[in-house]
């Protein structure tokens, strides 16, 4: 008998139907998951991209002095210089307690600010009055709170003095506040502020700067400095405004007269002027010498109360070219 083509190709199909539908069932499934983990990767960015932008709100370039501190009056000169909006805050690690249901928050993450943070942020209509403090919505959670409670705030001692450094007074208490909650803040007031790299939502608290005090008694510098995401800002633009435009005094450094030799002191509040300061003076000035370091004659004194000196020769002409040979 003799089978046309049609027939051989049904009976082979016939033949191995049950295979071909394993295979089918076996495509069907492997695109299913493809397409599934396609679609579920997007999303994840997605929500990932806007956890970032949450945390920035409108930050786009930081400038920290680590653990040091600038004057306040840098974030004006710094704006007029580079064209661009920026703020200042002090950012600061520290743990809170409810006094109403007396929880404790261990790890949070305090950020002492000014008036014209939110706006910073295109956020308007938030005004954190003297002795309010404003805290997220996760920490709030976490707390049990809601606004018009107090909280115990503690946070490190604000000093330039580094308590395990050399003729350091040694460890001190952290200092604590007590602060009414003012404003619980959501994701999108700026709320989960962030400066660091992690995908976990913070534990916030934004505090008045002026609400509280350094180990001197006096309202603290700040550590960072913000500026807005402006098109044609890149970090080569701010180094080179911040070289044009900083003081001595904006780097915790302060130049005064010695009368009794005719030269001057470059003094720091800090136990040492760090020696890339020490080397860019003498390039400036085309010092030769090694200048001398005068310290505290005791490891007990507080900070604050002694300010040690590096000592220049009267080889520096006068305190305005000195003043613009101090590195940053």
């Amino acid at each position: 008998m003799k089978l046309s083509l049609l027939r051989i190709i049904a009976r082979s199909v016939t033949h191995n139907i049950r295979g071909y539908l394993y295979q089918l069932i076996i495509i069907i499934l492997l695109t299913g998951v493809v397409t599934g983990s396609l679609m579920t990767g997007k999303s994840v960015r997605e929500s990932l991209k806007q956890t970032s932008f949450e945390k920035l709100g409108n930050a786009g370039i930081v400038l920290s002095s680590g653990i040091r501190y600038f004057n306040q009056s840098l974030v004006e000169r710094m704006s007029a210089e580079t064209g661009a909006t920026s703020t200042g805050l002090l950012e600061l690690d520290g743990y809170c307690q409810s006094f109403a249901t007396q929880k404790i928050a261990p790890r949070v993450r305090i950020f002492a600010i000014d008036q014209d943070f939110f706006p910073f942020h295109n956020i308007e209509g938030i005004n954190l009055s003297q002795g309010e403090v404003a805290i997220n919505k996760r920490l709030a959670e976490w707390l049990e709170v809601s606004e018009g409670d107090e909280l115990i705030i503690r946070f490190n001692s604000i000093t330039d003095i580094p308590t395990d450094a050399p003729f350091s007074p040694g460890k001190v208490s952290n200092p604590s506040v007590v602060l009414k909650i003012g404003k619980i803040l959501l994701p999108g007031e700026a709320g989960n502020f962030s400066l660091g790299i992690s995908q976990l939502i913070p534990m916030n608290i934004f505090i008045n700067r002026s609400d509280i005090i350094n180990a001197e008694g006096e309202p603290p510098d700040i550590n960072r400095l913000i500026f807005s995401s402006a098109a044609g800002l890149t970090p080569e633009v701010v180094h080179s405004a911040l070289s044009r435009i900083i003081k001595p005094e904006d780097a915790g450094l302060r130049l005064r007269p010695v009368p009794a030799t005719g030269g001057f002191e470059l003094v720091t509040g800090r136990i040492f002027i760090d020696q890339l300061q020490v080397d860019q003076v003498r390039e400036k000035l085309n010092l030769h010498f090694l200048p001398s370091l005068t310290l505290p004659t005791t490891s007990a004194a507080k900070p604050g109360q002694h300010r040690i000196p590096l000592f220049l020769p009267s080889i520096l002409r006068c305190m305005k070219e000195c003043r613009k040979a101090i590195p940053s």
